[in-house]
């Protein structure tokens, strides 16, 4: 399932990532911003369960809060994937978080993992940030390595997707919800979605021949 999360204010945070002269503190906040609004599309169908121990409001009434039934298990891929992660966090500090660091050969447009730390987990609901769905090779890698160490369920939040991306994603794991704000045109011939945003880790964190 591909869900577009349709909103004003996503349209126009969208509209200042995609703008090449957008500084880097603008654009680490829209992301932000584009995030928290992706969150209610993400777990909008999310199942509660009450605490056992009740409550006691200012005008003196008591009740029992709810909570989230499901553990929540949030994967950034790194580095892009971390511009994402505050946001989840404040909405559901309770969540746990696991990392994998996934980089793309830009040669071969293959993906290479270099580093993995993921806690063990009964079931949980896992949430895979990644800002971009491109060529797809990064996601089925971090898919085949999640599900690899047991999980079974999962969301994946991507700000953008090309077509050539969701078609690979749906033919390795067809079981896997997407979350993405627009679905673009198509890849260029260096892997790049157009029109695309540029390489997100870059913009959140500096670009190569700045650092």
């Amino acid at each position: 399932m591909v869900q577009i999360c349709q909103h004003p204010l996503i349209e126009t945070k969208l509209s200042l990532m995609r703008d090449k002269q957008t500084p880097t503190a603008i654009f680490r906040d829209c992301l932000e911003e584009i995030t928290y609004l992706m969150s209610f599309y993400v777990f909008e169908h999310s199942e509660l369960i009450q605490k056992p121990k009740h409550i006691t409001t200012p005008t003196g009434a008591t009740l029992y809060p709810k909570r989230l039934k499901d553990k929540v298990l949030f994967v950034p891929v790194l580095r892009a994937g971390l511009g994402m992660l505050t946001p989840m966090l404040k909405l559901i500090p309770t969540a746990e978080v696991g990392y994998l660091a996934i980089a793309r050969d830009e040669a071969t447009l293959k993906s290479i993992k270099y580093y993995e730390k993921i806690p063990a987990l009964d079931n949980p609901q896992v949430v895979i940030l990644e800002p971009m769905l491109a060529t797809g090779g990064s996601l089925i890698q971090t898919l085949d390595t999640l599900k690899e160490a047991g999980f079974t369920r999962f969301k994946v939040v991507s700000i953008i997707a090309a077509p050539e991306g969701i078609a690979k994603i749906k033919a390795k794991h067809p079981d896997i919800n997407i979350y993405i704000c627009s679905l673009d045109e198509n890849l260029n011939e260096h892997g790049f979605i157009m029109p695309g945003l540029g390489d997100v880790g870059d913009r959140l964190y500096g670009f190569p021949e700045e650092r």
